[in-house]
């Protein structure tokens, strides 16, 4: 898709996080989880260039 395309446009992001505990969380589970939150920071910083009144987050919560 052309940036062009991409601009003047509302984002939003939403995140869905599941509570874990270490016994239950699978091994590398926070290796996983730190390329994960990068990549989510890399996808909003990317969000902000094209959304000028800055995007919208959402964080959902499961336990």
């Amino acid at each position: 898709m052309s940036e062009h395309l991409l601009q003047k446009r509302d984002y939003t992001i939403i995140l869905a996080k599941k509570a874990a505990t270490e016994a239950a969380s699978p091994p590398g589970w926070q290796q996983q989880w730190k390329l994960a939150e990068k990549s989510i920071i890399n996808l909003a910083k990317k969000c902000e260039e094209f959304d000028p009144d800055g995007i919208t987050l959402y964080i959902a919560s499961f336990c």
